[in-house]
């Protein structure tokens, strides 16, 4: 059933979004219910505009306190006393996303959709008990922040350097093999595999994902949900993946493997022939590695297969608009270890104005450091040699590591070291 919730007027924005089905969600009735629609709306439709990925709604011991995650980082936006406000805000988003209100204290989920300036957005609702009732997050899937309407994602799109880029494209033109992206969650993982299946796009291979939620439609390939699978024989992504590899791929990309049985079948697709892109946890290219160990993979296995491994974050850029010149503080090059002489260069930071909320920065691009697997690597990985050893190669043949690719960007006046240091750790 579609939710159609009041509109909320403002002096500084007119009401653009509606709420779509999430799980036979209920129409309010009530004036209570109207006025916390009206809050919700307001926030929902103020996130969007801000380009927030978030949407906190937290229950705190002053009440409600309300937080959009913009750039990566939480900002406070408004608070609401008292803890009866935030109790009935949070009982108002399980009614939207229709989730049985008199359940408390346990974890739910619920998937649905908004309407805003006429195009749709995808939206999670997650909810977590807390010390003081319940917290709700609204995760938002923006498709059109990721590439405007009527463009195709692409590598360049996602502020990679040149150099980067070049190699991303060289790993995903390989004709079998298989590559990984590593991170942190919300470093853009998902969205650097969308980029790589992008340029490879051409029509003639049969390209199918699997995924536990589709973030973004990618024309022309074949896109499969997790989810999509829970009847068939074996429930997961293993499970999945096995009923993917009787589609007759030519590339596969998985959405993250977490467990053995997902790392083995990619490992076995990749030696049949296949090309597969998948994600994994990890912090640095070299843990990628390490958790396949733990997997029970065999290093020979893993070292015949892999042509690759990308590891990235996302940093957040300089404001354009308010952007000036800038000397690193003494402290800034402290914090990085850094000596004197390393403040030469461009550095810049936002003095603070409209555009950017007045924190200096607006908007992220992605830094990565990308181990690409040449004979010599695939030898030591192969033989079980120490880490420390892999990484000498890697670096003996030019390997950059994340904080020296953050560094560069900050030196040619696009991030600053305070990000740097906030995003990257030193090694």
């Amino acid at each position: 059933m579609d939710v159609q919730l009041p509109a909320v007027e403002t002096a500084q924005r007119p009401p653009q979004a509606q709420v779509l089905p999430m799980r036979g969600a209920r129409q309010p009735g009530s004036r209570d219910a109207d006025s916390l629609a009206q809050l919700v709306l307001a926030n929902l439709a103020d996130a969007l505009k801000l380009g927030a990925s978030d949407i906190h709604f937290e229950s705190a011991s002053r009440g409600l306190v309300v937080r959009y995650r913009i750039d990566g980082v939480l900002e406070t936006v408004c608070e609401a006393g008292g803890g009866e406000m935030a109790a009935r805000t949070i009982a108002h988003l399980k009614t939207l996303a229709g989730l049985d209100g008199a359940v408390r204290r346990v974890p739910q989920e619920a998937r649905g959709t908004i309407r805003v300036n006429g195009r749709r957005v995808d939206i999670l609702l997650s909810l977590l008990p807390s010390l003081h009732g319940e917290d709700a997050i609204l995760s938002i899937l923006d498709k059109r922040r990721l590439v405007p309407a009527g463009e195709v994602l692409g590598i360049e799109q996602l502020g990679f350097t040149s150099v980067d880029c070049a190699q991303l494209r060289s790993l995903a033109t390989q004709p079998y093999g298989l590559v990984l992206v590593t991170g942190p969650a919300g470093c853009g993982k998902t969205t650097t595999l969308y980029g790589m299946l992008s340029e490879i796009n051409d029509g003639r291979d049969k390209i199918v994902t699997v995924e536990e939620s589709i973030e973004y439609e990618l024309p022309g390939i074949l896109q499969t949900a997790v989810a999509d699978y829970k009847d068939a024989g074996g429930a997961g992504m293993a499970g999945a993946l096995r009923a993917v590899l009787r589609h007759d791929p030519d590339r596969i990309m998985i959405g993250a493997i977490r467990d053995a049985a997902t790392a083995e079948l990619a490992l076995h697709a990749a030696q049949e022939g296949h090309f597969v892109l998948a994600a994994v946890g990890g912090n640095q290219v070299f843990d990628a590695i390490s958790r396949f160990a733990r997997f029970g993979i065999d290093p020979a296995a893993l070292a015949d297969a892999l042509n690759g491994v990308v590891s990235q974050r996302l940093l957040r850029t300089v404001c354009p608009h308010c952007a000036e010149p800038v000397e690193p503080p003494p402290r800034a090059l402290a914090a990085l270890s850094l000596p004197p002489e390393a403040a030469s260069g461009g550095f810049r930071r936002g003095a603070g104005c409209g555009a950017c909320r007045t924190t200096g920065y607006h908007g992220r691009r992605a830094v990565a450091e990308i181990l690409v697997v040449d004979e010599r690597l695939r030898t030591l990985i192969g033989q079980r040699a120490p880490l420390a050893d892999i990484r000498a190669e890697a670096r003996r043949q030019g390997m950059q590591n994340l904080r020296e690719a953050a560094l560069e960007l900050a030196r040619a006046g696009l991030t600053t070291l305070e990000e740097v240091a906030r995003v990257t750790r030193q090694g």
